[in-house]
């Protein structure tokens, strides 16, 4: 889609979304677990922490994109736009903005993993 025809929600949307504020959609962390149960090789998983947290452990199958560097590979990522894209942070703070950013991108179906890896592995 050409910049020019963009609207303006999703012009603002595409510059502001790494703002900490409002509410993106969610999962929880039970079902996150159910979902792996039924389909674990088939859940698209996008980890926006650093790489060093992702190396301290992550959900097997989960792609490492730190948040810092999402912007610029966005149109470079390896999801089905047309499929549910789960993204996962250590609390919560950066994965709002990321499904945001993947939001404004096309991405129809995103959502973030409430309360993060400290609350998956609890």
């Amino acid at each position: 889609m050409q910049s020019n025809t963009l609207s303006f929600k999703t012009k603002i949307a595409r510059k502001l979304w790494w703002l900490p504020i409002g509410s993106v959609p969610k999962i929880t962390c039970n079902e996150l677990k159910k979902i792996l149960k039924k389909r674990p090789k088939r859940t698209q998983m996008l980890d926006v922490r650093t790489t060093q947290e992702f190396s301290q452990g992550h959900i097997d199958n989960a792609v490492n994109i730190p948040l810092q560097i999402l912007r610029s590979r966005i149109h470079n990522l390896p999801f089905k736009k047309d499929s549910q894209i789960i993204v996962i942070c250590f609390m919560g703070t950066r994965s709002a903005p990321a499904v945001r950013l993947l939001i404004a991108f096309g991405y129809p179906n995103v959502v973030e993993l409430a309360g993060g890896m400290s609350s998956y592995n609890k």
